[in-house]
């Protein structure tokens, strides 16, 4: 029995090991043609160095309740994290995350050469969207405006907010929840 099993196992080792056939086929007296690209890249962030890329990051604090509803159970107060992630044109792009909620924005804004004035919408697909209207100002320690729900029947319908500007660095030996 363990003669048959070794010839056995001899002769799969054998046959396995064997070349495998390709077939290759070519192709002769093909040209390509250039086909122009129709996709125009998009327009970049602020180039880096530029007087209005300083604007641009993280700014944390507390998202305070200004007008709400009686008797709907309202949260007064909830940390933001608002992040300027863009300012191309005369638009401003970023994100904001409130409790664990996290919402693209944009908008326009202006800059009088101190600060930084913008009035910037959430898509309008989910049910807390709004309005953030803010300023920052050149010395980028400080964001501060207001937020206005779209949906009027919201427990709170405005807040206001005074930001720090915070720095981002990622700590590999932070654990993960």
């Amino acid at each position: 029995m363990q003669k048959i099993l070794s010839v056995t196992l001899v002769s799969l080792i054998i046959f396995s090991c064997g070349e495998s056939k390709t077939e290759k086929k070519t192709v002769e007296n093909t040209t390509l043609k250039e086909v122009p690209n129709s996709v125009q890249p998009e327009e970049t962030r602020v180039a880096a160095g530029t007087e209005l890329n300083r604007f641009c990051g993280y700014y944390v604090g507390l998202f305070k309740a200004v007008t709400f509803g009686e008797g709907k159970r309202p949260s007064y107060a909830n940390k933001i994290n608002i992040s300027i992630d863009s300012l191309r044109g005369e638009i401003l792009y970023g994100h904001s995350v409130v409790a664990g909620n996290l919402r693209p924005f944009q908008g326009p804004f202006n800059y009088d050469g101190e600060k930084i004035y913008a009035t910037a919408k959430e898509p309008g697909d989910d049910q807390y969207d709004g309005a953030f209207t803010f300023q920052i100002g050149k010395s980028k320690i400080v964001l501060s405006g207001t937020w206005e729900a779209n949906d009027k029947n919201l427990a709170v319908t405005k807040r206001k907010y005074t930001l720090s500007s915070k720095q981002f660095k990622y700590d590999p030996a932070t654990p993960l929840p």
